[in-house]
């Protein structure tokens, strides 16, 4: 039984890569200027990530935190006696479903910041 060469396959959806024509989602890539293109940007990137990981792997700092941040200033602006204000049931009840919604985004986004530094804290 033969060895297969396995080709890497791009899937940017038509991104432009320097001194070649679009590629589409799925192609077989046989070009080497290509792949040495694609290799330079995954390495540039791994650099950058490398470069930057005390800011981006920080404890204090994750992409959830100004989600959190927002949704917790925003709560209790819309929560309390602002659900009931006006005599519209209709406006009542949206306002409850916007906090409980809200609620509901605030615990998600703070299981999934918990979650990432557990990962993070693991690797």
């Amino acid at each position: 039984m033969a060895l297969e060469v396995i080709k890497p396959k791009i899937c940017w959806g038509g991104v432009r890569v320097r001194g070649s024509r679009r590629l589409r989602c799925g192609e077989l890539v046989n070009d080497p200027r290509v792949i040495e293109e694609v290799n330079r940007l995954i390495n540039e990137f791994l650099n950058r990530v490398e470069r930057h990981k005390g800011v981006l792997l920080n404890n204090e700092a994750t992409p959830f935190d100004e989600s959190i941040k927002a949704l917790s200033d925003w709560l209790p602006k819309i929560g309390g006696e602002k659900i009931n204000e006006g005599n519209d049931e209709g406006i009542a009840n949206l306002r409850r479903a916007m906090l409980n919604a809200g609620e509901k985004m605030l615990r998600l986004a703070e299981e999934a910041r918990e979650n990432g530094l557990k990962s993070i804290s693991e690797s």
